[in-house]
């Protein structure tokens, strides 16, 4: 795993270190595919604090959630029993293409949180 990150860390440095923006479509291209990376590997962790989940190896009860939008179309999304809500939370603003800080999720009346 600590190598992995080492990797694309290498990577995003070997692109910026000795080059000033605006970078070139190459080099471009290798950053965006190492932050996509990182974040498919991140994706797999808790994102509050950064290590597998209790469990984390066995994905759980898959559940499918309608989710209702204020401001777009409402879609379906589909989660495993054993994620949290922050992970739910990053799910739908990337479905939405929004930062997490600007979506409140509320249920029954009441927003829900990560904690």
């Amino acid at each position: 795993r600590r190598r992995f990150i080492e990797i694309c860390m290498e990577e995003l440095k070997n692109c910026t270190m000795n080059n000033e923006p605006p970078y070139n479509q190459g080099q471009l291209l290798r950053i965006k595919r190492c932050l996509a990376m990182l974040k498919s590997y991140v994706n797999e962790f808790d994102p509050k604090i950064g290590i597998k989940k209790h469990g984390g190896t066995v994905k759980g009860k898959p559940l499918t959630l309608k989710i209702n939008v204020v401001v777009a179309n409402s879609f379906e999304l589909t989660m495993y029993a054993n994620e949290t809500i922050g992970i739910m939370r990053a799910k739908i603003a990337d479905k939405l293409d929004i930062e997490t800080e600007q979506l409140r999720l509320i249920t029954s009346g009441k927003e829900l949180t990560n904690f």
